[in-house]
């Protein structure tokens, strides 16, 4: 998972082994972790404390160090590599919530997205993709926002009227405090000119 900040923002991305970057210096948390050999003693209250689904009762080992150590770091950019079943997805979710942050997670696949959506929507969390994905009202059997007639350069009346379920999409994407959305649809709509609101933490997961 890697993190970083632009100006305001701060991101993270996630993958790989069991070693994080921390303020400069690459750390193993399970080889350093004072708490590995006896009882494992968590930093923080659980995740199910602070709205999470009740499933999320506890940490996995050293997941809340992880967690910690990319909320305190005041580096622009943070990798943290974390190894298949460590909780990632909490790790990056639960900085969010600790830092108050608008968080934006990126993701490479929909089937991502959709784990994102089942283990967080209840919190909140919003997943936007693209025009093509949402079917257009006038023709909702056979086109969707992608065939639009905004897509050619006409004018639509939809958008106004609050018809258009992907211009409503985004509408929401850009007000909720947590959301998902894949790597394509975020740059293309980073380099339009309507843009979208930037986010506290971006997430770049796999």
């Amino acid at each position: 998972m890697f993190l970083g900040r632009l100006n305001a923002w701060k991101y993270t991305i996630a993958g790989c082994v069991g070693i994080q970057k921390y303020g400069g210096s690459t750390i193993n948390p399970m080889r350093h972790s004072p708490y590995t050999a006896g009882p494992y003693i968590p930093l923080i209250p659980p995740p199910s404390h602070f709205g999470f689904p009740p499933k999320f009762h506890s940490y996995r080992k050293v997941q809340d160090r992880a967690i910690m150590a990319g909320l305190q770091s005041t580096s622009r950019f943070v990798a943290q590599c974390a190894p298949v079943g460590f909780g990632k997805s909490v790790n990056a979710i639960m900085q969010a919530v600790l830092g108050g942050w608008k968080c934006v997670v990126l993701t490479a696949t929909k089937g991502l997205q959709d784990q994102y959506v089942r283990e967080f929507g209840e919190m909140g969390l919003v997943d936007q993709r693209g025009r093509d994905n949402y079917a257009f009202p006038g023709d909702p059997e056979h086109a969707t926002c992608d065939e639009g007639p905004c897509m050619g350069g006409m004018r639509c009346g939809l958008k106004k009227l609050g018809q258009c379920p992907y211009a409503n999409s985004v509408n929401q994407f850009n007000k909720s405090k947590l959301a998902v959305t894949n790597y394509a649809w975020w740059l293309a709509m980073s380099q339009s000119e309507k843009g979208v609101v930037l986010p506290d933490l971006l997430v770049c997961d796999e």
